[in-house]
């Protein structure tokens, strides 16, 4: 049995809890900061070389930010090179309209996902390996600080599934990520400009125990213009705010609604 844990995200505009703000609520108990606000960051070394403290941040925003990854700028860099022309060249590809007519296109990606035969899709997929294998590395050790620092808080067992007719029992989230599958999900988000703000989407909570994704770039027919923007996060106390991300750096590891079935 394999338990789904994780999705890495990596989109071509915005990739957002919500986009747009959103105004105070009757009972007035939302605030919504007027400045953006960093993750909280952590270098991965801090988690290689002993475990820094995750708690107090994934409590407060549900979130943190992992940095420092050796090499991980230059793998984002290679896997969106060709991004953009395999996605064109795909015809079997799940697209969405949102309210405020932002298009999304998608590869879902299972472990045993086909890409199409093109030139582009194979650069694309030769790039995927060794990105895939960062993030990989740098989930397994934030699962197994989290499971160190939860320690005895942990219900046992964690988890409960069956395997080939057999039950099989997980006590630590580090246990729950070795038997793990990745769904990958990458978007593309494009947009004609109208000059309205709308939001794309509203406030949600993916599925899964957590996720990992790196923020989306804008790319324009010159190649990378910038880092899309308009990821917002409503906290633990109901604050709501832009989040500031790194285009290179980040990987952020979020929360999701899996927490709610342990």
């Amino acid at each position: 049995m394999k338990i789904i844990i994780a999705a890495t995200t990596l989109a071509t505009a915005v990739v957002a809890s919500e986009q747009g703000r959103q105004g105070l609520s009757s009972e007035g108990r939302r605030h919504i900061l007027s400045q953006a606000k960093p993750p909280h960051r952590l270098a991965y070394a801090s988690l290689t070389t002993g475990c820094s403290p995750l708690l107090p941040a994934l409590s407060r925003d549900g979130l943190v930010s992992i940095t420092s990854i050796p090499n991980f700028s230059t793998l984002k860099r290679h896997v969106m090179d060709n991004f953009a022309d395999c996605l064109a060249e795909s015809r079997d590809v799940a697209s969405v309209v949102f309210p405020d007519g932002t298009i999304r296109r998608s590869f879902a990606m299972g472990d045993s996902y086909v890409l199409p035969s093109t030139p582009s899709c194979r650069a694309w997929d030769a790039s995927l390996a060794p990105f895939r294998s960062a993030i990989d590395s740098v989930v397994e050790e934030f699962a197994r600080c989290l499971s160190a620092e939860m320690g005895s808080f942990l219900m046992q067992p964690l988890l409960t599934g069956r395997s080939n007719g057999e039950a099989v029992t997980w006590n630590t989230v580090y246990e729950v990520v070795s038997g793990r599958e990745y769904l990958d999900h990458f978007h593309s988000y494009h947009k004609i400009v109208d000059g309205k703000e709308k939001k794309t989407m509203e406030f949600h909570v993916d599925q899964g125990l957590f996720l990992a994704f790196t923020p989306g770039w804008i790319r324009g027919v010159d190649g990378f213009v910038g880092i899309s923007k308009g990821f917002y996060v409503r906290d633990s106390v109901g604050s709501e705010y832009e989040l500031m991300l790194d285009e290179s750096d980040d990987l952020v590891i979020m929360i999701g609604d899996g927490v709610n079935q342990v």
